[in-house]
């Protein structure tokens, strides 16, 4: 059963996931979702404020996984990218290097409407040296660009459907996504979840071949700038709570009622340095008697806080802090990421000990004309004028990404200068609606900027102070 979460903390619900493992789009092995923002300067941001110049696309087209095997780095997978002169992947082809020689692994194939958005993903698979359409998705979109049905086909000799999604919005707002089955030459509810946005509710139910059955709710409210989420079950007769997660600026929680009241499971405490990057998350779980140290991860920034280098996972021994794992990125002039190392510490030999080497290689194209909203969703990004705007309390804006893609979502002054840190993180493809907290803040002109992979969108916020 799928986990049911309002539009609004749909990112904020993810980051409770301990140390997850996610596959990245064009890796083979799992790898730690912990993205590394792309900088941007603060003389780009005031040109993108002011101008909204021409944006150059980075297109990753080679990434190679490399294994250490005694110091020796053996290849492992690799995946190579084909782009069109818009920097948008038309093609993946994934291989495995396997007795010296690299092999056909997989291959995907990216179309796009004139709306420059992906309106298919055709998923092929090698069959004695020649790839074979294996399953496609296919994708429509409403004049916003907002997704509003995708269509899951399998290639038996012919395409036979297999499963349906359609989307409505309000606006930019998400209200109601319905999942079909294909049954018999016909499609079939099968499961159905509906936001209200306003009264910060959210209902999944279940098709039983006559009526709608409530299975899970989320009931969002907001209190002195911490979100909190109750996640109830409907036992057949009522609401029975399961989970309440909490978020602010500098914590994460994660509860669940035992029948009588809530029980700490997870807590999560956030540091960030002076330019808003988060610097260290405190993994916590609850013993019994408290809150219990159970990990750290760092993130490490060069001098001027723009380019993140180094990641370490400290594991707590009981009394101290030891390492675990690391990751180092060397980034090229433009901040794309051209090589990732792994490292695991060795208590044998008090050193660390590489695992697997990522190199990376982009090709860089040039999108002419004014950077507007339009012409960034032509290579799968966007993101929607803040509301409220002017804002007192919160504001929130949604984000659109076509791909898999490592997201930064700041908040920054009328001179550039970054406020906070709203969103870090990688996003699945789709759209995300992101909360903007802005109590606290002086009356006056701020900019939200979003910046994935290279590209960055720019939009202004007015704030009104109480």
């Amino acid at each position: 059963m799928k986990t049911t979460v309002t539009n609004t903390v749909t990112a904020f619900l993810a980051a409770f996931v301990a140390v997850a493992l996610s596959l990245p789009a064009d890796a083979q092995v799992a790898k730690p979702d912990y993205p590394l923002p792309h900088p941007l300067s603060v003389e780009a941001l005031q040109a993108s404020i002011e101008s909204a110049p021409n944006a150059t696309v980075y297109c990753l087209t080679l990434n190679l996984q490399e294994v250490d095997d005694d110091g020796a780095w053996d290849p492992f997978t690799q995946s190579i990218g084909t782009c069109d002169d818009m920097g948008r992947r038309t093609i993946t082809e994934g291989q495995t290097h396997y007795l010296d020689q690299w092999e056909m692994n997989y291959r995907w194939v990216y179309s796009y409407g004139e709306n420059g958005l992906r309106n298919e993903w055709l998923i092929q698979s090698p069959n004695n040296g020649v790839y074979e359409d294996s399953r496609r998705l296919v994708y429509e979109h409403e004049g916003a660009g907002n997704e509003i049905s995708r269509i899951e086909e399998d290639c038996l000799g012919t395409w036979l459907p297999q499963e349906r999604r359609l989307q409505t919005f309000d606006g930019d707002a998400r209200i109601e996504v319905l999942d079909q089955l294909w049954v018999g030459g016909a499609w079939v509810d099968d499961e159905r979840d509906t936001y209200d946005e306003q009264n910060g509710i959210a209902l999944s139910e279940m098709w039983d071949g006559s009526q709608w059955v409530p299975v899970e709710q989320s009931l969002v409210t907001e209190d002195n700038g911490t979100l909190v989420q109750v996640n109830q079950d409907w036992d057949g007769s009522q609401w029975v709570n399961e989970s309440r997660w909490s978020s602010s600026s500098d914590f994460r929680r994660v509860e669940m009622w035992d029948g009588s009241g809530w029980v700490g499971v997870q807590n999560q405490l956030l540091t960030y340095d002076g330019f808003g990057n988060l610097t260290e998350l405190l993994e916590q779980y609850w013993d019994a008697t408290g809150w219990a140290n159970d990990y750290r991860a760092r993130y490490i920034f060069e001098a001027t806080g723009m380019f993140q280098t180094e990641f370490h996972l400290d594991q707590w021994d009981g009394t101290q802090w030891t390492d675990d794992h690391r990751q180092l990125s060397t980034l090229d002039e433009n901040g794309n990421e051209i090589e990732e190392l792994w490292q695991d510490w060795d208590d044998t030999t008090s050193m660390w000990e590489s695992l697997i080497r990522y190199t990376r290689t982009y090709q860089a194209f040039e999108v002419s004309g004014t950077a507007n909203e339009r012409d960034l969703e032509r290579f799968g990004l966007a993101m929607s004028a803040a509301y409220p705007n002017p804002a007192s309390t919160d504001a929130s804006i949604q984000v659109t990404v076509s791909n898999t893609s490592n997201v930064s979502v700041t908040l920054h002054d009328v001179l550039g200068r970054q406020i906070s840190t709203v969103v870090a993180e990688t996003l699945p493809a789709g759209n995300h609606d992101v909360r903007l907290p802005v109590s606290g803040l002086a009356t006056g002109t701020y900019f939200v900027r979003l910046l994935s992979e290279g590209t960055v969108i720019t939009r202004p916020l007015t704030v009104v102070s109480r």
